[in-house]
């Protein structure tokens, strides 16, 4: 029989819900480090119950199954337990780029009917103007604050979930960029974001325990929430998120530690199939194709690993794969 520590997990879609993903993981790996930022370790057993009071703070304030939640936030532990609290709760979770305009923000609360919205108030503050805009309560992410109110609830717990996750409901609301007129919503539902995770982790990259996925990717983007946060919890793995330099205020959602120089990786591990993209996505904002501080877009991560260095951190030593900056591009 195989150690259940380090067995990846099954290699067919097993489960309808991204919740009941997170409940595997947390079962199977309760010590392992679900989330890294700088010196900051979540493992899956607290990520479970962050969720888990996530949702009962929401329910508390009425939010109901099918109640949309808005989360505007950059790369930080704390949309990761807030994404999975609202799913919990039976909730519709909206993510939101942290660098929207007021107007922006606006539109995307009033488009999607969102209840309430999460936002860091360390940081420029349109998240909870465009909030006041359209009448809808803003609620501050800030990790201090944020401790402090799910210390007064009791976790939500898992007898109350087969109601709130029917596979074709509702999950995610994706708004595209907006390029050709106003951002529209894409509404994902639990089986095919389920779907989409589990065909992406087991088969494209068969992830397993053991494995590290740099989170430069912004999660409110289809592509970081598939292909590294979602990925992440699926196979039990660990997301490590890197911290910047920059005051929250100016700060980028995808900001890396090194400023002066190129990231070292993406994502997390590229398909060996072939030389290309950490995954596929469709919907939702375009993602950044530059790096502040270099030229040129990001190429595609090759399929050759990277040399283990010893100067690298221990927990980064994985299957990551190094990318490259591609030439600039000439008027």
């Amino acid at each position: 029989m195989s150690d259940p520590a380090t067995s990846p997990p099954p290699s067919e879609p097993v489960a309808s819900s991204l919740t009941a993903h997170l409940l595997d993981s947390a079962r199977r790996y309760p010590d392992r480090p679900a989330l890294r930022l700088g010196a900051t370790t979540v493992t899956y057993g607290r990520l479970d119950e962050r969720s888990a009071r996530v949702a009962a703070m929401l329910r508390s304030r009425g939010i109901a199954h099918g109640d949309r939640v808005a989360l505007m936030l950059p790369n930080v532990p704390e949309f990761v337990a807030l994404y999975h609290g609202v799913l919990r709760a039976g909730g519709v979770v909206v993510p939101m780029n942290p660098l929207l305009k007021v107007r922006e923000v606006e539109h995307h609360l009033r488009d999607s009917g969102a209840s309430l919205i999460f936002v860091r108030r360390d940081g420029p503050r349109k998240g909870s103007q465009g909030a006041a805009a359209a009448g809808v309560p803003a609620l501050d992410a800030d990790p201090a604050v944020l401790a402090a109110l799910l210390a007064r609830h009791d976790p939500y717990g898992t007898d109350d979930l087969a109601e709130d996750h029917r596979a074709e409901d509702l999950a995610v609301i994706l708004y595209t960029s907006g390029t050709t007129g106003s951002p529209k919503g894409a509404a994902l539902t639990h089986s095919g974001l389920a779907h989409n995770t589990s065909v992406y982790a087991s088969q494209v990259q068969a992830l397993t325990s053991d494995d590290v996925i740099l989170g430069c990717l912004p999660l409110f983007h289809t592509f970081g929430q598939t292909c590294a946060m979602n990925a992440a919890v699926y196979a039990g793995a660990s997301l490590s998120i890197p911290t910047s330099r920059r005051p929250p205020s100016s700060a980028s959602p995808t900001t890396t530690s090194a400023r002066r120089s190129p990231p070292r990786s993406c994502c997390g591990p590229a398909p060996a199939r072939r030389p290309g993209t950490c995954g596929s996505s469709s919907g939702g904002a375009s993602p950044p194709t530059s790096t502040p501080g270099t030229s040129g877009s990001w190429t595609a991560c090759p399929s050759a690993p990277a040399a283990r260095s010893s100067s690298a951190p221990s927990h980064l030593h994985g299957r990551s794969r190094p990318c490259s900056p591609s030439p600039a591009r000439t008027a």
